[in-house]
């Protein structure tokens, strides 16, 4: 015969393999339920993420878009207010490389400057046009920074602050990425008299 300290125990066993013997079905099915909740919802909240994802880097790029279409538009209307001015005098640029084609500028001393052209190459590697504006006397000034397009075309507009001297001269040159407060004399590309 077992002490009653055994015999407690055996039935707490004997009791608890009963309770596992009608339990599982429950329990189980519970567990299973649980664990696919679970596993769906982890599921719909890392679509969610990617899709959210998604959708702000389409954002990003309508963003974009729409800064580079206010961007083009703000040009193409700068453009159209040099061209109507009076006393807007057009300068063919010219390079001494036959390879490049002629470059176009509209000059208005009141209005600024626009430059047009089509084919043109793109500069080397981290380099840019940089486009001058040629005082009778001085030093030549910086009219601003431009790149082809990918097909070639460049509108580019420059708006001065302030009146310069007389003009006589425009030229375009190959700088690095920034510019340079004077041309690289070695570099010029393009030159138009006035």
């Amino acid at each position: 015969r077992l002490p009653r300290n055994e015999t407690s125990i055996l039935s707490d066993v004997a009791g608890a393999g009963e309770l596992r013997s009608w339990l599982p079905a429950w329990a189980w099915a519970a567990a299973a339920v649980v664990f696919l909740l679970f596993v769906y919802s982890v599921f719909q909240v890392r679509y969610l993420q990617s899709e959210t994802s998604r959708l702000q880097a389409e954002l990003g790029q309508e963003r974009q878009r729409q800064r580079e279409l206010l961007a083009e538009r703000q040009t193409s209307e700068q453009a159209l207010v040099i061209l109507s001015a009076s006393g807007t005098r057009e300068v063919k640029l010219k390079s001494q490389d036959p390879a490049l084609p002629e470059i176009r500028a509209f000059w208005n001393p009141g209005q600024g400057l626009l430059v047009a052209g089509s084919n043109v190459p793109a500069p080397a590697e981290a380099r840019t046009f940089q486009l001058w504006l040629v005082p009778k006397s001085g030093s030549p000034i910086s009219a601003g920074l431009f790149q082809p397009d990918e097909a070639g075309k460049v509108l580019a507009v420059s708006v001065l602050e302030k009146q310069v001297a007389e003009i006589t001269t425009l030229a375009i040159s190959e700088e690095p990425a920034g510019g340079l407060p004077q041309p690289s004399k070695d570099r010029i590309r393009w030159v138009g008299l006035i």
